[in-house]
């Protein structure tokens, strides 16, 4: 049995105020009064003898009205409002518009099954219940809770109801999910306002509406499996540069909670920088790039880099790679720049078999441009041959390279150089060898400059090997390493 607690009754209204769930109550939520199935007594309420004599009178009125119309009550049985309570509470959080089920169910046991008490109760998702119980322990068990919800905790929780308590309290807090939350980050020259966004869900089912620049959607109503979203409606100079580009999949579950987030960056067109030729090639471990390009303001500033599906799906985890010194020596001034570079990725060959180098180019003022993915692939003929290459510290205050190689087909384009530090040095520790770049677009011909040590924290102690890089006109490219820098 279910009652709902009036304002007139008095006694219980009193009591309630003095437990301590009756502060947690939401303005949406109700509370019900359960009684055990016997009919609870009804006593008229304790009236202070300073009211009027004709508020009694209809008091006593209604009351006797109320008892004509519910027949005799059995007084054997426990009255609803004695002690000792259980009071399930339930707090709920969703966001705007997802799904957080019309009415969950409760099932209260006591558990040694020596007291007669296993009720189940079904009410509002944010409703309150109060049922009175003997003392002893209880297993409260939650559940109709849609699937995308999540109970903190877990489902079944116990309670111990010891002699002379009040009320004992059981919480459960439910946390809902869409099933799908698109977010979009836009910024920079221009940034657009609003784009169209489209998801196709698996059987054909489709869903459209719009999204401001900087904005949340939750998306409902969509067939379980794989799913493809796409953000239309960028202006010129806007492009996706988060994973998956402007059309990522995602995997709906019955879980729910898939999300993705478009990051959207805009672009002065008549100023951006220009990706000319991008060539890359794999191999030992090594991902080596050869690109050129030109900025029409002259302030070139960095380079990223990132391995995809050759569909801007990343196949590498953790953030971008990226490297600044685009407008320094030996390029600074130039219109346009050639550079070369090799990142240490330690990968198998055939893992990369068909994928793609990402490329793209910032200058000072945010302006990027065009997202480039090429295959890794080999430039024709053979690359260079490294006969010679001697690292070796100069005392201890600095290191010096020398490196020889050779290239009978297409020649000798620059060396790219890079130190090997101890762990730690440069990044935190995580069991493997730092490595830092001696710059970030290489220098042309064979000749890497001396490093300075002692500075900024880094003596020849911190120095394991060196590590180079010689490259030829097609983007062909041979790696060498020095681990012993004392002969």
């Amino acid at each position: 049995m279910v009652l709902r607690l009036d304002p007139w009754v008095d006694d219980i209204t009193h009591e309630m105020k003095q437990n301590s769930w009756a502060g947690h109550q939401r303005a949406d939520a109700r509370f019900h009064l359960v009684a055990l199935p016997r009919r609870p007594q009804l006593r008229a309420p304790r009236l202070a003898a300073s009211r009027c004599p004709q508020l009694v009178v209809r008091l006593a009125l209604t009351l006797l009205v109320l008892f004509l119309f519910s027949g005799c009550s059995d007084t054997s049985g426990p009255r609803a409002e004695s002690p000792p309570y259980i009071a399930i509470i339930t707090k709920v959080s969703s966001g705007p518009a997802n799904e957080v089920g019309r009415a969950y169910r409760y099932r209260i046991r006591e558990l040694s099954g020596t007291i007669n008490i296993d009720t189940t109760l079904t009410v509002s998702p944010r409703d309150t219940i109060v049922l009175p119980v003997k003392p002893a322990t209880y297993i409260i068990t939650l559940d109709d809770v849609p699937a995308q919800c999540r109970i903190r905790e877990g489902a079944e929780q116990a309670v111990q109801v010891p002699e002379g308590i009040n009320t004992a309290i059981v919480r459960y807090l439910v946390s809902c999910q869409s099933q799908l939350m698109l977010t979009t980050a836009t910024d920079g020259f221009h940034a657009d306002s609003f784009f169209v966004w489209h998801v196709e869900a698996a059987g054909g089912g489709e869903l459209t509406g719009l999204l401001r620049g900087n904005d949340t959607v939750r998306i409902n109503g969509l067939a379980l499996g794989p799913a493809r979203i796409d953000l239309a409606q960028l202006s010129e100079g806007c492009q996706v540069t988060s994973d998956g580009g402007d059309s990522p999949g995602v995997v709906l579950d019955s879980a729910g909670g898939a999300s993705h987030e478009f990051r959207v960056i805009c672009s002065d067109p008549a100023l951006r920088p220009q990706l000319l030729d991008v060539r890359a090639s794999y191999h030992d471990g090594t991902a080596g790039l050869l690109f050129r390009l030109v900025d029409p303001d002259g302030n070139p500033d960095r380079y990223s880099f990132d391995i995809t599906d050759c569909h801007r799906r990343r196949l590498l985890s953790g953030p971008v790679r990226f490297r600044r010194g685009l407008d320094t020596s030996p390029t600074a001034g130039r219109d346009t720049i050639t550079a070369i570079a090799a990142f240490e990725l330690g990968l198998p060959a055939d893992s990369l078999a068909h994928a793609c180098a990402l490329v793209y180019l910032a200058d000072y003022d945010g302006n990027l441009s065009t997202l480039v993915e090429t295959p890794f692939a080999p430039g024709p003929g053979k690359p260079p041959v490294i006969t010679r290459l001697d690292a070796r510290f100069n005392g201890i205050q600095s290191l010096f390279t020398s490196v020889v190689a050779s290239d009978a087909d297409n020649g000798i384009l620059g060396i790219f150089g890079a130190a090997v530090l101890r762990d730690g040095t440069i990044g935190s520790p995580d069991n493997h060898s730092d490595i830092g770049a001696y710059n970030g677009i290489g220098y042309p011909g064979l000749s890497l400059p001396s490093l300075s040590l002692g500075g900024n924290g880094l003596g020849y102690e911190s120095f394991l090997g060196v590590i180079v890089y010689v490259f030829d006109q097609r983007g062909n490219f041979t790696r060498a390493e020095d681990d012993d820098l004392f002969q």
